[in-house]
């Protein structure tokens, strides 16, 4: 597969080019959304640019972040891989020790941070614990002139105009950590040609279109999120509005009109638990018919011919219950996706049934697999292999069935390998490059 850039610098001054004028990130604002273009993007990304580099940050240096999502994070993604350095995203919610050894073992000179307090936490680490951290910056306002702040960082930048980096094709992009069962998080190394050939391949699958939205609250600090709110958005020209607490995702759904959704199993059996439970508790009698109703679309769905009574009762349902629920994600939403881990067959018909285009892939931090594409899916499955990459089944790894394996990847979206880890490196590669997952297919 050609790649469409060559790294992802050049994808990012291309598409804010092209898409200027679209707004890219919405952040909420008095019960609104301020909104951020591709062309807001790419100015504040120079401006940051220039304040990375005068704290010394230059090709192949490495930026942690501990934060959620929020537009200083994507930004300052973007200045960083512009400066040609390496982006270490962590969870808010990690612990403090794990945090530590991500910053160490990566090498991390400069830190980003979303909270006051850890912020001055943080800068205590300095030397002793974590002697090549050399910088803290606050990704939001303070009232203490002494803070390095996000917006003090871009001051500092547009005084001080840096050039863009264009790194090879093949380099260093970032390291996400991916906590193991045991023992210490392992840096997985991406590289800007795994990154685009993923975004790229999943086109084929996920038929992205210029002027989408989504709601963003998968972390980014996750391979799935990040793929399709981070780069994959800006290659398309899509947008994302900021959702910053789940407890008001139902209420922000409607407000942003998504067309997109991407999100885990746990969100969809949420959904699918809570609509059950509300119609039940309403009434049985009119549970009963949500029944029958979800009955008649999946016949329906699958071309089988429905009956008078079932063509009734299916549009009844449609109009009491299916249309209510699509109405709660603000009646635009063409698809959505589901990744992360299985999701149970029975919620993805349900979703299916009440007219919401439900969809599953299969990957990894290490590489993204599969995908089921609108036109081409099967409940239970994860898809076919996205172009370019190889999938076998080693069936010298004995299972319970004879016809099972270990499932092996080929092909442009792997890895590079584990950061400092190169025994586990070359455990995990066969000799002809295949990349063995661990799981069962």
């Amino acid at each position: 597969m050609e790649l469409m850039y060559q790294n992802v610098v050049e994808m990012m001054d291309r598409c804010c080019e092209e898409y200027a004028d679209l707004p890219m990130y919405g952040a909420p604002a008095d019960g609104d959304y301020n909104w951020m273009t591709f062309r807001d993007f790419a100015e504040t990304v120079a401006e940051l640019r220039g304040g990375l580099d005068l704290l010394g940050v230059g090709v192949g240096d490495r930026v942690g972040v501990i934060s959620a999502n929020m537009i200083p994070w994507v930004t300052m993604a973007y200045a960083t891989f512009s400066a040609g350095a390496v982006y270490v995203p962590m969870y808010p919610q990690q612990h403090k020790e794990e945090w530590q050894y991500i910053l160490r073992d990566s090498n991390c000179k400069v830190l980003l941070v979303a909270s006051e307090k850890l912020y001055h936490e943080a800068l205590t680490w300095r030397g002793e614990i974590l002697p090549e951290l050399k910088h803290v910056v606050l990704l939001r306002d303070s009232e203490n002139s002494e803070v390095q702040t996000y917006e003090s960082l871009r001051k500092m930048g547009q005084q001080h105009p840096v050039p863009a980096q264009y790194p090879d094709t093949g380099a260093l992009v970032e390291i996400m950590y991916t906590s193991g069962t045991t023992g210490n998080p392992k840096g997985v190394m991406l590289s800007h040609r795994g990154v685009l050939s993923t975004v790229q391949a999943g086109l084929t699958s996920i038929p992205f279109r210029k002027g989408d939205r989504t709601l963003a609250f998968l972390p980014w600090a996750h391979i799935f999120g990040q793929i399709c709110e981070v780069h994959g958005l800006m290659m398309f020209g899509m947008s994302a509005a900021m959702n910053e607490n789940l407890a008001k995702l139902v209420d922000e759904l409607g407000q942003v009109k998504p067309t997109l959704l991407f999100a885990v199993p746990r969100v969809y059996n949420r959904i699918y638990e809570k609509i059950h439970l509300q119609i039940y508790n309403k009434s049985p009698k009119l549970y009963s018919l949500f029944q029958y109703g979800l009955t008649c679309s999946a016949k329906r769905r699958h071309g089988e011919k429905l009956s008078l009574k079932e063509v009734l009762a299916f549009k009844l349902c449609d109009k009491l219950f299916f249309s209510k629920v699509r109405a709660r994600f603000g009646n635009r939403l063409r698809m959505a996706y589901s990744g992360g881990s299985a999701l149970n067959p029975e919620v993805i018909e349900f979703v299916q049934n009440i007219g919401i285009t439900l969809l599953e892939g299969y990957g990894l931090t290490e590489a993204i697999v599969s995908a089921n594409a609108p036109d081409v899916q099967k409940t239970g499955a994860v898809g076919k292999p996205l172009p370019g990459v190889r999938v076998e089944i080693d069936r010298s790894v004995t299972t319970a069935n004879e016809q099972d394996g270990e499932i092996i990847i080929h092909g442009p979206t792997l890895m590079l390998g584990y950061h400092n880890l190169p025994e586990e490196t070359a455990s995990v590669f066969t000799p002809e490059g295949g990349f063995r997952t661990g799981d069962v297919g």
